[in-house]
């Protein structure tokens, strides 16, 4: 009964360490590193180390809890929608099918051809650009709402 126990512990104290240098990592590559060397930073890992963003299962599976609620309780019924950090459409693609009508945006190119074929594959006439890094896209019209992508929270700096 020791060993597994020993085992559980010590798994526990490397998830720990492991989690705690890479806080420590990223927090100072945020204090140190100029807004230039972050986007290129972001730039190049979600062009190489976030592939499963693009996976079509990923893709397709829908909005978070957490967002669902979000939209239902802020969002107007069939409004306007633009999607920053739009990756490759998980978002877009969720709203079309709630009947909004959606654009995007994102500065991984990887990530928005990926998402251009995926709302092609659905016939979801929207529009999703490749943006430089901290930049925003000139407004095509009124939008209702604006809905950062799941992970572009992390990337704003500056």
């Amino acid at each position: 009964m020791i060993v597994p126990s020993l085992y559980l512990f010590i798994e526990s104290l490397l998830r720990w360490i492991s989690n705690g240098a890479t806080s420590l990592i990223q927090g100072l590559s945020l204090g140190l590193l100029s807004n230039t060397a972050l986007e290129r930073l972001t730039e190049y890992r979600y062009a190489t180390s976030f592939s499963s963003y693009a996976e079509e299962s990923y893709v397709n599976s829908g909005l978070f809890i957490w967002e669902r609620a979000a939209i239902q309780s802020y969002f107007p019924p069939g409004g306007r929608i633009l999607v920053a950090a739009a990756g490759a459409g998980r978002e877009m693609i969720a709203l079309a099918h709630a009947g909004f009508a959606v654009a995007g945006f994102d500065c991984c190119g990887p990530l928005v051809e990926a998402g251009r074929i995926a709302l092609g594959k659905q016939g979801i006439d929207a529009k999703l650009e490749h943006v430089p890094p901290s930049t925003v896209p000139e407004a095509d019209g009124h939008y209702d709402a604006v809905l950062v992508g799941f992970s572009g929270y992390m990337y704003i700096a500056g």
